[in-house]
């Protein structure tokens, strides 16, 4: 009986039992790639924890000093920027014949002048705003074409010297 294979009614004649497929309609199974297992992680050195609280020490210390030194670099853009606008104020007022431009500076509102890589932009109109509620600031004594003061001809000759000469008499004081 050894020579005889066996065969069950369910199985088909000429295949065994392991290999058998049972005869249905489903369609092959997508073949799946192997399973890689990951690589396995090393272990760690020892770890020295007194040389790891002084590393963090010194790290927290550098941030510290990093911190002031933000915040006085910090300080110093804002002066430098405040700077710039008052000057691009104290240049609108002096472009504008101001008598004295530092009293236009007190009145403008230096936050709407804006700076821009190609110059500041709105000083010109807040002395422009600051102009009109106070015109009589503005310097009238201007020059004319030649360059010559703008002067009365008056003043301009020799004999409106000699009537602009006041004398004030002495008096003697006896006691």
């Amino acid at each position: 009986m050894s020579d005889i294979e066996t065969t069950t009614p369910a199985e088909p004649a000429g295949t065994t039992g392991a290999s058998a497929t049972p005869a249905t309609n489903t369609p092959p199974a997508q073949a799946q790639p192997p399973a890689t297992n990951p690589p396995a992680t090393p272990t760690p050195p020892a770890v020295d924890h007194v040389a790891l609280a002084e590393i963090v020490e010194k790290l927290r210390s550098e941030l510290e000093e990093v911190k002031k030194s933000n915040a006085t670099t910090q300080k110093q853009l804002q002066d430098t920027e405040l700077n710039a606008r008052r000057a691009a104020v104290l240049a609108a007022a002096k472009e504008a014949k101001v008598k004295n431009p530092n009293d236009v500076l007190l009145l403008v509102d230096i936050g709407k002048v804006k700076l821009t890589p190609d110059g500041a932009v709105g000083a010109a109109e807040q002395v422009a705003e600051v102009i009109k509620t106070r015109p009589y600031w503005l310097d009238n004594s201007a020059t004319a074409p030649a360059g010559t003061p703008a002067t009365s001809a008056k003043w301009s000759t020799g004999a409106a010297k000699q009537e602009s000469k006041i004398v004030i008499p002495r008096q003697l004081v006896t006691l």
